[in-house]
């Protein structure tokens, strides 16, 4: 039995009107697809609660901030309260609020339900021999670290590793971790030492491929569908205080691409016989989306004529030709062209790229001369937010971040940098999540089905005969979606597996 949020009973699959009104009203459109009815996402008080104010992220949160009441534990209560709470909420939205919850997060729930009803096809056999391969590698990486150290050494324990690095090998330490006042010994840590000793390249691999395994390769088989052949993801609307989805039970958003050994993971996810993968992925979002906010007339312009933002920025910080640009130094510009929309500072820049302190501190200084619109942007961002308390992405989600005046200075500038970041991600969450919208059915009238969600990429699982058309609707969809002072851009790749649709 589910429950019908509109009445004050539980019903029966079969009962339940179209469109459903519930909290998680897509959960309850998902159950009715597996069992062959069609239904459509009506109104969800956690949904028009969240788009209000994105720390209400659950029903818990929902029911003590709007009826002021412990979420309850009989079904009946539960949809009395459902209902009530539509009510209340329907009448207090704010104009900007209800069209965003109308136009994009409500209809969103039944194109989420599909996605998640569906599934995407996982190849068992494919992951398993990487997992072989990543095994061995990780036993003779082991061996080489022990023969190293001279003695039998734990990898995985971060105090023998403490130890080791910073008391027998005498390296020096960069920082100490904020909870537990010990010498760190973080990825970013061990980047930085990766040339003072031999051991430290061998550890941050075993790291990794550790984790690879850890975290996709063992756990993912388990969550395989055994009558479907398919992962089946779980999408939280009301998860991010950005707006962005996040993949559950087993996360599908963090699956490796950037890194030799996590990207054949990829491959193992596939197309059904008779179809083809294909991956629309928005290229530099968020830079775009800055570059509006900002109005900086150098970033515009770079966007307009389809420049290469990263080389522009290199030259004009450095003051030198684009042409004598080295792939270093565009390197350290891309980090701080995406590390400012989240507040990067001078020591994350030189732990980043191997600067020092003092040359990345003059790096954001030449940075901020050359781009004052976004100086501009940022210093006028935080104003607003220590003013009002909040900040409101393009669509008018609104994040409320209570920090920002706050007396110590650690958690003032992560609220700061909260603020900053806020509007251009809430911006990336709407623009995909309203593209979402409009392709979904047009994809279904080519046969075509939306698989998945990932930051800034959709795949979708389209008839072999039907590539083309899926990838040009895509690609017409997501750059159309919404009209900003630069264009948006959209990379469209195919292939039989993620790997290879998405450029691998």
């Amino acid at each position: 039995m589910l429950l019908d949020g509109t009445g004050s009973r539980p019903v029966g699959l079969g009962e339940l009107p179209s469109p459903v009104n519930a909290v998680d009203a897509k959960a309850l459109v998902r159950q009715a697809l597996w069992a062959g009815r069609g239904l459509e996402a009506g109104d969800d008080p956690l949904l028009m609660a969240y788009v209000e104010d994105t720390r209400v992220t659950t029903p818990e949160k929902l029911a003590e901030r709007h009826a002021r009441a412990a979420w309850p534990a009989a079904a009946a209560e539960r949809a009395a309260l459902t209902r009530a709470l539509l009510g209340t909420l329907r009448a207090g939205m704010r104009p900007a609020s209800r069209r965003l919850y109308e136009e994009v997060e409500r209809p969103l729930a039944t194109v989420l339900a599909h996605m998640e009803a569906t599934g995407i096809r996982f190849d068992v056999e494919q992951l398993a021999g990487l997992t072989g391969q990543l095994r061995r590698r990780l036993a003779e990486l082991e061996a080489a670290i022990q023969e190293l150290v001279g003695r039998p050494f734990k990898v995985s324990s971060r105090d023998q590793l403490e130890a080791l690095l910073f008391d027998e090998l005498g390296l020096a330490p960069s920082r100490q971790t904020a909870l537990t006042n010990k010498r760190s010994t973080d990825n970013e840590t061990l980047s930085a030492l990766r040339d003072a000793h031999p051991v430290v390249p061998l550890i941050l691999e075993h790291r990794e491929l550790a984790k690879l395994v850890g975290t996709y390769l063992e756990p993912l088989p388990r969550w395989v569908n055994p009558q479907t052949g398919r992962l089946h993801t779980t999408f939280d609307q009301t998860n991010a205080a950005t707006g962005r989805l996040a993949s559950l039970n087993p996360n599908l958003q963090n699956i490796p691409i950037r890194t030799e050994a996590g990207r054949p993971i990829r491959g193992a996810f596939c197309a059904a016989e008779g179809y083809r993968l294909v991956s629309a992925d928005y290229s530099q979002i968020e830079l775009r989306i800055l570059a509006h906010l900002s109005g900086d007339p150098t970033l515009v312009r770079a966007f307009a004529l389809g420049e290469d933002i990263h080389r522009i920025t290199a030259a004009r910080v450095a003051g030198i030709a684009l042409e004598a640009v080295t792939r270093e130094q565009r390197s350290q510009a891309k980090t701080i062209n995406y590390g400012l929309s989240y507040g990067l500072s001078a020591v994350g820049l030189a732990e980043r790229t191997g600067m020092s302190r003092g040359e990345a501190s003059r790096f954001i200084k030449r940075y901020f001369e050359e781009y004052p619109g976004i100086e501009a942007y940022v210093r006028e961002t935080k104003r607003l937010c220590k003013e009002h308390g909040y900040v409101e992405d393009l669509f008018g989600r609104r994040r409320y971040i209570p920090d920002i005046n706050a007396p110590g200075a650690a958690i003032r500038v992560r609220a700061e940098n909260a603020a900053i970041n806020m509007p251009v991600q809430g911006a990336c969450a709407s623009i995909i999540k309203k593209a979402m919208v409009e392709a979904f059915p047009a994809l279904c009238e080519l046969g075509a089905r939306l698989l998945l969600q990932v930051h800034d990429e959709l795949v979708v699982e389209a008839p072999e005969d039907r590539v083309e058309e899926v990838g040009a609707l895509l690609r017409k969809t997501m750059t159309g979606v919404v009209e900003l002072a630069v264009p948006l851009e959209v990379e469209v790749g195919h292939g039989k597996t993620w790997l290879e649709a998405h450029g691998g």
